[in-house]
């Protein structure tokens, strides 16, 4: 019997709304505890090793109230991102 292997790579890749370092040093936190507030905790918000910021939730939880928020109201970019790479 063949021994399935879970699929790691696309599980670690996951979609991600990014600003880059120069933009991310341009967000006060407090506006980013309110993006947080307004979806109910339900978001990642890290800052990644290369100075950006990352805002990103499961795949079955990013609703079109939150995906519409962050192309409308938002200078994040929307981009694949691998999460080893955060």
């Amino acid at each position: 019997m063949a021994q399935r292997t879970a699929p790691t790579e696309k599980r670690n890749v996951i979609v991600a709304w990014i600003a880059d370092k120069n933009t991310a040093g341009t967000i006060p936190n407090n506006d980013l505890d309110t993006i947080q507030r307004k979806f109910k905790g339900s978001l990642e918000i890290v800052r990644m090793r290369d100075g950006g910021i990352a805002i990103y939730t499961e795949p079955d939880a990013a609703s079109p109230a939150f995906v519409d928020f962050m192309e409308s109201r938002t200078p994040f970019k929307k981009q694949k991102l691998d999460r080893r790479n955060i």
